[in-house]
């Protein structure tokens, strides 16, 4: 994926002088058996009280994470639209965090039931966050075939 930024300021910048927000990813593994399994997106929030099911906040097509799946021994793997369709990322994730090695992100998650229906909310760490100082939104996921 390519992304195009327009410079706003006269500054030359280098991998040395711009600042890299990086969370702490060196975590050991504990087992999840609530988050096992697949799921699918569902929404984009800002936060957990912002999402109500009745009313979507992004449209579905526009959102880049089509589904995670959680497996044994801490391997996930998420599911991304890509301009040939869609693509598959393995990551490493631990009791209550999806954590991303190379960009040296730790997105937390929260698993809440909504009107009987149980939810997956996951940070999603973009540029916005590393480069931008932007707090995370949360990519809301359904457990597939619930």
């Amino acid at each position: 994926m390519y992304l195009l930024y327009k410079q706003t300021d006269g500054t030359l910048y280098t991998s040395k002088t711009v600042k890299k927000r990086v969370d702490d990813t060196d975590m050991p593994y504990i087992d999840d058996p609530a988050v096992s399994g697949e799921w699918e997106t569902v929404d984009f929030v800002k936060n957990i009280d912002s999402f109500d099911r009745s009313k979507m906040n992004w449209k579905k097509e526009n959102l880049w994470i089509v589904s995670i799946r959680f497996m044994p021994r801490g391997v996930c793997v998420k599911t991304v639209k890509t301009e040939r369709g869609t693509a598959n990322i393995t990551l490493r994730y631990t009791k209550d965090y999806v954590l991303e090695d190379r960009e040296m992100t730790a997105e937390k998650y929260v698993i809440k039931t909504v009107n009987g229906v149980e939810y997956l909310f996951l940070q999603h760490k973009s540029g916005d966050y590393s480069y931008g100082g932007r707090e995370p939104m949360l990519y809301v996921f359904k457990r597939k075939n619930d």
